[in-house]
């Protein structure tokens, strides 16, 4: 199995394509639309005040989608000032409850300590280049890739509401990807609640050597029960 990854996207947007004033003008969209999805998968860096419950599922699967192994732990996370709390909410192996085994030995993080805050993925100076993605009505989408052609970060699709610019999903080949994975693919999926946006669910896939055979891992985090503070 492996572990969470932050939940940021690499979306630096220092340098953009140029283009007739059309293309200038979805360049810009796209710009904002990317904008506000970075802010929205930051959304474990510290930037909210009130709880959660986080589920954790990773899974094992043959290459024809049959799951070889699952584990899934809900944590209730208490964020206040940068500083966060976690308590064990329930745990699961292999289809068996293993909630009251694991907070034997689960470790909370104390009160007062302060979350880890991931840094920008893209190398200072790299920026986005947009091409038009076609998505059904209401919805606008770009594709992207890194600028200059070859600099290193990430490339994927980004969708949002046409009229708020609000991210409704995001696709990406993440930069930061375990090693021991090949083929990895992220998508996050985002959610309003009230005026605070956030990335609801964040998936992980990709190949990898199990001895002899290949299989494919699958990360997924989902946020739910979000209740900022008053």
């Amino acid at each position: 199995m492996f572990g969470p990854l932050p939940l940021v996207l690499a979306l630096s947007t220092t340098a953009l394509t140029p283009g007739p004033r059309e293309a200038a003008d979805g360049v810009r969209r796209a710009e904002a639309a990317h904008r506000l999805a970075e802010a929205a998968a930051r959304f474990e860096a510290g930037d909210f005040a009130g709880e959660y419950l986080r589920t954790t599922r990773t899974q094992v699967l043959s290459l024809s989608g049959a799951v070889l192994g699952e584990e899934v732990e809900t944590v209730r996370v208490r964020m206040r000032d940068r500083w966060q709390t976690i308590e064990l909410v329930r745990a699961v192996e292999g289809g068996k409850d293993v909630t009251e085994e694991r907070k034997r030995t689960f470790s909370p993080v104390p009160a007062g300590a302060e979350p880890d805050v991931p840094s920008p993925l893209s190398p200072k100076g790299t920026g986005l280049s947009f091409s038009p993605l076609p998505l059904p009505k209401g919805q606008c989408g770009a594709s992207f890739a890194p600028v200059p052609k070859g600099a290193a970060g990430s490339e994927g699709r980004l969708a949002w509401d046409c009229a708020t610019l609000t991210p409704l999903w995001a696709e990406l080949t993440p930069s930061d990807a375990p090693t021991e994975l090949s083929e990895p693919r992220v998508r996050l999926e985002f959610a309003r609640a009230g005026e605070l946006l956030y990335a609801r669910r964040y998936t992980l896939e990709g190949l990898a050597a199990d001895g002899p055979k290949t299989v494919r891992m699958r990360l997924v985090l989902e946020i739910s029960d979000l209740k900022p503070a008053g």
